[in-house]
């Protein structure tokens, strides 16, 4: 495995993407730890802990929503719509059999995984407002 990962890094294209792919990762977990302005953190972080779903979305995010960070808002609903139907095609019999029907349902499933955030986006704003308006 060692020797793959050399030779990886010894090919010019393969390894500008490598490179790429690692600098995008430590982009993304550097403005994870930068919060959003405005936002009570205490009070944002008693509302995640009472809560066992924000909890585990928490957990899916690798603490970027407990920061209410940047990204928390941007990449993380996708991340998260991504794994969910990842998912939702292993347990519906429906997807499972549009998986199944080659590039068409690839395409199909991937058009749904990009559509899902936007509506995961507003449910997740909505919850928000909502608990932090009735615990204010």
């Amino acid at each position: 495995m060692f020797q793959a990962l050399l030779d990886a890094f010894r090919t010019p294209d393969l390894r500008n993407k490598l490179l790429f792919t690692l600098g995008m990762l430590v982009v993304f977990r550097f403005l994870a730890h930068v919060p959003l302005p405005a936002v009570d953190q205490d009070q944002l972080q008693t509302v995640i802990n009472s809560n066992a779903l924000l909890n585990l979305l928490d957990l899916f995010s690798g603490g970027g929503l407990a920061k209410l960070s940047v990204v928390a808002l941007g990449v993380n609903p996708y991340i998260n719509a991504s794994i969910i139907m990842t998912l939702l095609n292993q347990t519906i019999p429906a997807l499972e059999r549009l998986s199944k029907e080659g590039e068409y349902g690839r395409n199909r499933i991937n058009s749904y995984t990009r559509i899902f955030p936007c509506h995961w986006r507003s449910c997740r704003a909505s919850a928000c407002a909502c608990s932090c308006s009735a615990r204010a």
